[in-house]
């Protein structure tokens, strides 16, 4: 299961969720104490979101560390440009070019990502519609022999499976 304080949509643990960030991303849970210090409700309105997008995290920590390590540096990735473009937007005419230089690299990566997670669900759907056709294609082979089986069990009051 997952573990206490990463359930989306109940109760939320926040020791859990700056324990998970301590661990795997220092500099955002030094950023979200801070935070709780000196803006307490934008405090818990981050760690709301940080607690939804982590929640999913978790699971693979453990049943698939290289997905946890990808997905993590997603995450990590995700929130720089997040910070950079907020950054962006209060910035001075003159910083805003710097900032620029820097969000240009990491969308490039996030683009990459986003291309190998697509190319990842495709290659996934690909195959199941592989077992898909040939689950059809039995069937249809044995077409005879399962309507015969419907036919008893109806007859005889055995509906078990069509």
């Amino acid at each position: 299961g997952r573990p206490p304080g990463f359930r989306p949509g109940g109760p939320m643990n926040p020791e859990r969720v700056l324990d998970f960030l301590q661990k795997n991303y220092p500099a955002k849970a030094q950023e979200l104490q801070q935070l709780k210090v000196q803006r307490p409700e934008e405090y818990r309105r981050a760690l709301a979101a940080l607690n939804r997008q982590l929640g999913p995290l978790l699971p693979l920590q453990s049943a698939d560390p290289q997905k946890f390590a990808e997905r993590l540096a997603e995450f990590k990735l995700n929130d720089k440009v997040r910070s950079l473009s907020r950054s962006y937007t209060e910035a001075s005419v003159a910083q805003r070019s710097a900032i620029q230089e820097q969000l240009k690299p990491l969308l490039e990566q996030q683009f990459q990502r986003r291309q190998q997670r697509e190319r990842e669900r495709l290659t996934h759907l690909q195959e199941m519609v592989k077992k898909m056709e040939s689950r059809l294609n039995e069937r249809e082979g044995k077409r005879a022999q399962i309507i015969e089986h419907h036919l008893e069990e109806l007859t005889t009051g055995q509906e078990l499976r069509w």
